[in-house]
């Protein structure tokens, strides 16, 4: 979230602005609302328009972008913020000696810095 109120501070709009708002995730159904959720934390107003995109695995922000891009060509006027989301609950567990292979693999995924691309 901290880095949507980033972009839309940067943008030099109210975030009411915003028509629409495209959230993609890995996570399953079981996480539901997101975008409603996402778009009430922003200060979105409560008639945007909101699409999200579940289980589309690492294809999730591309599958986001070519909707945003949709929406905003097809749509005079609209403002498209698009979140792509990453929920690893899944496995999620307290630690467990008698599985220090997924102690570790989790220890190097926190420490690894996530790329930047912007």
């Amino acid at each position: 979230m901290a880095t949507a109120v980033r972009v839309i501070a940067k943008w030099g709009h109210p975030a009411a602005d915003i028509t629409h708002l495209v959230v993609s995730t890995n996570a399953g159904t079981h996480s539901l609302r997101t975008d409603e959720w996402l778009a009430a934390l922003l200060g979105l107003r409560a008639t945007v328009q909101c699409t999200i995109l579940y289980m589309h695995g690492c294809s999730a922000s591309c599958s986001a972008l070519r909707l945003a891009k949709d929406i905003a060509v097809n749509n005079n006027g609209v403002r498209v913020l698009v979140a792509c989301t990453e929920v690893f609950l899944v496995a999620f567990a307290a630690p467990n000696k008698a599985y220090l292979d997924t102690l570790i693999a989790r220890c190097r995924l926190a420490t690894t810095p996530a790329p930047s691309f912007f």
